[in-house]
């Protein structure tokens, strides 16, 4: 089962004069996934090159704290898959940090990822 952010909402009515109008259909459907898994696959079934990807986005996203020491964003996580390394994305990161949510979305569809939920139910996004 596929399913597309900009159609199918879960549970809740899409009413807009009740949202803010910023709010769209999409928002809503990611506040009501736990985890955007980017999986070390590509949509044509290949593993995603390098092997380090997940790592190399993760250290990217860090930041230096007061005492020089890195500081990792507790929004994102890596999680290792039985074949496949994935980088996970909690929804909340949209509201925080935006222009980091995109470029992490934008990552996965200039690279052809596959993305699931926490259940592993892909995402077309």
């Amino acid at each position: 089962m596929i399913i597309n952010l900009l159609t199918q909402i879960p549970s809740l009515p899409y009413t807009p004069a009740l949202l803010a109008p910023q709010t769209t259909k999409s928002d809503l459907f990611i506040m009501t996934i736990k985890k955007i898994m980017l999986r070390g696959t590509t949509k044509d079934g290949n593993k995603f090159r390098p092997s380090d990807w997940a790592e190399r986005l993760y250290y990217a996203l860090a930041t230096y704290g007061p005492n020089g020491r890195l500081v990792f964003n507790p929004l994102v996580n890596i999680k290792q898959g039985k074949k496949f390394k994935c980088f996970v994305i909690k929804p909340k990161l949209k509201e925080s940090d935006p222009m980091t949510y995109d470029f992490l979305i934008d990552f996965a569809k200039g690279n052809n990822l596959v993305v699931t939920d926490q259940d592993d139910n892909p995402i077309e996004l």
